[in-house]
């Protein structure tokens, strides 16, 4: 057991002593001297301009220095290139800042007797990025680097390059609409045509469901009506409500003529009346009215006239709508009234409305004319059937004896004429 340990030990001394050595390697490769190439931005957009800076971030007083590297002319277009003095004079750049050559090429080249300990910025160069450039990463790559000091040693150089992500600007755009239904919202979508990203939305509300309701079949006394609601614009909305009966004797409450029902009246004729029609409400599942729109007395001699005009059925209640009309016939008789009735939704804001389809009722009622009565005698508006009779009897007698007594004349003349 105790040899298993000293081997272990023995290993775990000889592995420390490796990394030892590597690490002492690893600063004495250390660098002398470190360039650095930083821009000021480090995405961007086509047409725009951007700098790099060529610095010095570590310098062991070097007397000589040169660096160069490349960029892509497809992306960057070379706008401007400086010296900059700040830590090492009279450097020679190319090219040269008054005849800017665009190969793709930028050296920095410095030599002086002396020893230069400083650090700081060593040029400026400009760049456009050029229209129609590759949407991707370009770098400003160093392709060769020297440092050397005073002595004509050479120096470790090292040399940070940078990065610059060409970015979309988006100049290009589409809209893609999707167009909203009733139940489920739409949108309007910006999508760039060159990298196909999105770049604006804009939601449109749902637009619910137009509603139209149908009357297929109008309520009677005698059967059930049948309304249909649905929406106009799409098959998902859709319901089928049963109307109640007519209540008839609730109808015949409903129409008035001075304080007496309709079906009971015995009018006087060439009299007029006032003749007064509430709505009548009826209930299946939905509120509804049948509102009256026209009157007919119908008849031998009946006359019809209305007063006034149909109001506004907005905000009408049984309570305070009627109908009146005035109401006169000339001959005595039996005559038939009709009123057209019009069918109208309680809608859910309070307003009336027609729904389509079969929205008429017509109620057809019997009333009595009599003749006019002064003093419990009749004085009768048109010639009694007893007194005609009387007339013609009386009238074919006397021809008759006028004639028989012509005949008689005639005969005694003829005798005394014999004689």
């Amino acid at each position: 057991m105790k040899k298993y340990i000293k081997v272990i030990i023995v290993i775990s001394y000889m592995l420390l002593s490796v990394c030892m050595l590597l690490t002492i390697n690893v600063q004495a490769e250390e660098a002398d001297v470190e360039v650095s190439i930083e821009t000021d931005a480090n995405k961007v957009q086509e047409g725009d301009t951007i700098t790099a800076i060529l610095k010095l971030t570590k310098n062991t007083e070097l007397s000589g220095l040169t660096v160069r590297f490349t960029y892509d002319t497809d992306i960057l277009m070379l706008v401007s290139v400086e010296s900059i003095d700040d830590v090492l004079p009279s450097a020679t750049i190319y090219p040269d800042k008054d005849n800017i050559n665009d190969n793709g090429n930028i050296g920095y080249a410095f030599a002086m007797a002396g020893k230069y300990s400083g650090t700081g910025n060593l040029m400026k160069a400009v760049f456009k990025i050029r229209q129609g450039a590759a949407l991707e990463n370009t770098k400003l790559v160093c392709s060769y680097s020297d440092a050397s000091d005073f002595n004509g040693n050479a120096l470790m150089i090292t040399v940070k390059e940078a990065t610059v992500k060409i970015m979309c600007g988006h100049k290009k755009t589409k809209i893609e609409e999707i167009s909203a239904s009733c139940t489920v919202s739409g949108s309007k979508v910006t999508k760039c045509m060159v990298c196909g990203a999105t770049v604006g939305k804009e939601e449109t509300a749902a637009l619910g469901h137009d509603i139209q309701q149908t009357v297929i079949k109008a309520p009677t006394p005698t059967m059930e009506g049948k309304l249909k609601i649905q929406c106009k614009r799409c098959d998902e909305y859709e319901i089928n409500y049963k109307l109640s009966k007519i209540d008839i004797a609730e109808m015949t409450k409903l129409i008035k003529c001075e304080n007496d029902t309709i079906t009971n009246a015995k009018l006087i004729a060439n009299e007029p009346y006032e003749l007064k029609v509430k709505p009548y409400r009826f209930e299946g599942d939905k509120i509804y009215y049948y509102v009256p729109q026209s009157y007919k007395l119908l008849g031998v001699g009946g006359k019809f006239e209305k007063k006034g005009t149909i109001p506004n059925v907005k905000d009408m209640t049984i309570a305070d709508y009627e109908y009146i009309a005035e109401l006169k016939a000339d001959i005595a008789g039996k005559n038939e009234l009709e009123i057209v009735y019009q069918l109208y939704l309680l809608s859910a804001n309070g307003d009336f409305v027609v729904p389509e389809g079969e929205t008429m009722y017509t109620y057809k009622t019997f009333i009595t004319i009599e003749d006019k009565k002064t003093d419990d005698k009749v004085i009768s508006t048109t010639p009694k059937t007893g007194d005609l009779q009387k007339v013609i009897v009386t009238v074919f007698v006397v021809v008759c004896g006028i004639f028989a007594c012509g005949v008689a004349v005639s005969v005694l003349k003829n005798k005394n004429f014999l004689k």
